[in-house]
């Protein structure tokens, strides 16, 4: 008996480790291989990132995307200057947001499903290159961490507490990013009920040590917007321009077209004018919004409402960087997808193992292709470009 648990046992933290490993491996060729030195300089809009965020005064002045502002001033003060401690901010909390993205979808489709749906994501071009950049565009998928925080606060009850304080933290330190204003207010007033039983349950003390520390973290913006109301625009995803009626209609007509066809302009993170999202992704979303809407039509509202969201406002503002809520929407639909096809398929051979082995390694197969070509666009055509050679040029 005790040689078959140890074995169970040594299994067990083999299969721990080898997770570790891949984990460790998957994060160091997508992100931190060559970060300082795929190009051979910093773009603009990086340099501008870095000396936003080399002083203290500057990030109070102007706290938008502050958390990951805060993390390069703390390089800079260090003495690191260069493009890796630049853009290593960026990976820091991609790396937690994909960790965020793990918990959701292994609560929502599985756990294989949930990593091989993980791994479709990170291996989208759109999201190895922002989270390699020392803009802020990384921290649009902030939502992640909130939703993820409220999983959290829903399926523990030994750690509520905890899980409590860090929602209203999560949520307070998201206000600080464009749009999540949005989202908090909107996701705040669909969950009002589980909320308000939240604050029933814990009692005054923690509830009066929750607001202290959410007031505490907002006063900062608070008082910015104050001083400066185009913060407040910003963080509103207000346009500075309005481009009238025809103009919006056009802007956002090709904010939808970018995600599948092609942008209207190159912007930095992407090769000429190809699409944020690739065939494979499309076809698989096609099959996941039709499976969730018809098992789970809540989620397929809400998930729809972040897409229009997401559409419209980088429609408004212009700004493709604003479709990476839409991109990560798309991303979960195929998942969805994924899953879709594998039930199915086991449906029609329910107890031979042999198309179940089959199934797998079909999924498998589709995820490592899609790995490998977002790898390939990344890491070795889209440094190479001429665009990409002239822009990123700045020590």
């Amino acid at each position: 008996m005790l040689k078959v648990v140890s074995r169970r046992l040594s299994r067990q933290a083999l299969k721990n480790a080898l997770a570790v490993l891949g984990v460790v491996f998957g994060t160091y060729l997508l992100y931190i291989w060559r970060l300082g030195s795929l190009t051979t300089g910093l773009s603009p809009t990086e340099s501008t990132a870095r000396q936003l965020s080399s002083n203290l005064s500057y990030i109070s002045d102007n706290p938008i995307n502050a958390p990951l502002r805060l993390v390069q001033y703390l390089a800079q003060s260090l003495g690191h200057h260069g493009a890796f401690y630049m853009r290593f901010a960026s990976v820091f909390f991609m790396v937690l947001f994909v960790g965020c993205l793990y918990l959701l979808l292994k609560t929502w489709f599985g756990r294989l499903v949930g990593l091989l749906g993980t791994l479709l994501l990170v291996g989208t071009p759109w999201f190895i290159l922002i989270a390699r950049s020392a803009n802020a565009t990384v921290m649009l998928l902030a939502p992640l961490a909130v939703i993820a925080s409220f999983l959290w606060l829903t399926s523990s009850k030994k750690q509520s507490k905890l899980a409590w304080l860090a929602l209203v933290c999560i949520s307070a330190i998201s206000l600080y990013i464009p749009g999540l204003v949005w989202f908090i207010l909107v996701a705040g007033w669909m969950r009002r009920r589980e909320l308000l039983g939240s604050l029933k349950f814990h009692g005054l003390v923690i509830v009066s040590l929750s607001a202290l520390l959410a007031i505490a973290i907002i006063v900062p913006l608070i008082l910015a917007m104050v001083n400066d109301l185009s913060v407040a625009r910003q963080l509103l995803l207000l346009p500075e321009h309005w481009q009238g009626l025809i103009g919006n209609l056009k802007s956002t007509a090709w904010s939808l077209l970018a995600l599948f066809w092609r942008t209207p302009y190159h912007i930095d993170l992407i090769i000429g004018r190809l699409p944020l999202l690739n065939i494979t992704q499309l076809a698989l979303a096609v099959f996941g919004c039709y499976a969730m809407w018809a098992n789970a039509r809540k989620e397929t509202y809400n998930l729809l409402a972040i897409l229009a969201a997401s559409i419209i406002f980088s429609g408004l503002n212009a700004n493709l960087e604003l479709l990476t809520l839409a991109v990560l929407v798309v991303c979960i639909f195929a998942v969805a997808g994924l899953r879709y096809l594998y039930v199915e398929w086991r449906g029609v051979f329910p107890r031979n193992p042999l198309p179940k082995v089959l199934a797998l390694s079909l999924m498998a197969l589709v995820v490592g292709i899609h790995l490998m070509l977002g790898v390939r666009y990344a890491l070795v055509a889209w440094p190479h470009t001429p665009s990409t050679h002239s822009l990123y040029v700045i020590k």
